[in-house]
Formats: structure tokens, C-alpha cells, sequence
């Protein structure tokens, strides 16, 4: 499958989509896995063992095929393992391994990296849901807000134009819980914090 993104979320009760369709006159994405990279390498190119390599914007899981593992009533083992294409770009053995198990009204995933060399395995990862906002007719984007699971000291890291980080950090807020939607604040693309204290967010 491709990406081992789930493109839909449906309440059964309420015929609700919580899962962003992928407009693309907005974001053609929808849920896409983000390996062995979040976000760029400088200039989209790397060095190893002396050789140059081309790795472009979050990484290739999002545009690869996924194959099978596992499938219940219930769950998905989805695969993604090294090949000729990804060494190309990325000369390591790895498995990637999306996990989704539905219970009673919860879909939880799992993301599983493991190493099947003997060489230090570099990699960041990334899960990129989209939801749609607002869910309900009659609601507005500015209905909603985001709640960390306790207060924190928040430090944004600012992007350049070529989406690298700025030294500049700014202060976010002090003792902040909830953070109020607004389209102004993705002004200057995503929200990136440092040094979270939180475990969870909703």
C-alpha cells in the first residue's frame, strides 16, 4: 500500500471524517509516515563514508510502497525494508514497520524502526496525521485550540525560507496549557517546540 497511510476516520455513529481527504488545492497529503528524515537535510544532500547522497524533503516513506505483513478484523502490519531504490539515497538496511489496531473507539499506531546491519542506523521519524478543522458544520477553525498534557515553557524554533532553523528562538508563552487556533499562526509554517514536557497533546 501506499505510504501505509490510513485516508480515512470515520465515527460510525455520527458519519463524522476525522481524516483530511487530501484537497489539493490545499495539502494533497493526507497521513504520510515521515523516514529516515523529518524535515530536510541541508541543500537536500548528505555525506557518508565519503560519498555524496540526495535525500529530499521528509524523507522516501511517504512516497514508497508498503507490502503486507499482518491483517486481523482489527489491526494492520504494514512493511517497509531497504531496497535497491532506498540505498540509493540512503546506503543502510532497516525495517519500518506501521502498526494499526482499532479498539473499541481508539486507533492506535505504532512505528516500529529497527536496524538489520551492523553500522549505526541514522534516522528521525515522523508520524504527519491530518485531520480536518473544523469537524462539524456550523463550527469555525478558531473553535478549536491545542491542549498539552500539562503546562509548559514553550520555545519556538523559527524557519527559513529554505525551511532550515534560524538560531533565533522566540518565547512562545510561559506556563502555557492551550494554545487558541487562528490561521495566523501557521503563518510562518508549523509550530516547532523544543524541550516539551508533555506527553501527549490534543
Amino acid at each position: 500500500t501506499q505510504a501505509a497511510e490510513f485516508t480515512s476516520l470515520i465515527d460510525k455513529k455520527t458519519k463524522t471524517e476525522f481524516a483530511w481527504q487530501g484537497n489539493p488545492d490545499v495539502w494533497a497529503g493526507r497521513n504520510p509516515t515521515l523516514f529516515p528524515v523529518v524535515g530536510k537535510v541541508w541543500q537536500e544532500k548528505y555525506r557518508f563514508n565519503g560519498q555524496e547522497f540526495s535525500l529530499g524533503n521528509h524523507g522516501f516513506a511517504r512516497k514508497s510502497e508498503f507490502s503486507l505483513a499482518a491483517q486481523t478484523p482489527t489491526s494492520l502490519t504494514l512493511v517497509l525494508e531497504n531496497s535497491p531504490a532506498t540505498q540509493a539515497v540512503y546506503p543502510f538496511k532497516f525495517r519500518l514497520t506501521n502498526h494499526y489496531q482499532l479498539e473499541k473507539n481508539t486507533l492506535k499506531v505504532t512505528l516500529t524502526v529497527e536496524n538489520l546491519d551492523q553500522v549505526e542506523l541514522p534516522f528521525s521519524l515522523g508520524a504527519h496525521p491530518a485531520f480536518n478543522c473544523p469537524l462539524l458544520s456550523g463550527e469555525k477553525f478558531t473553535d478549536y485550540k491545542i491542549v498539552f498534557s500539562q503546562r509548559e515553557n514553550l520555545t519556538r524554533l523559527l524557519m527559513s525560507s529554505d525551511s532550515s532553523f534560524q538560531e533565533k528562538r522566540l518565547n512562545f508563552g510561559q506556563q502555557v496549557q492551550e494554545i487558541p487556533l487562528t490561521r495566523e499562526l501557521f503563518a510562518q509554517d508549523a509550530l516547532v517546540f523544543e524541550n516539551l514536557e508533555s506527553s501527549s497533546v490534543k
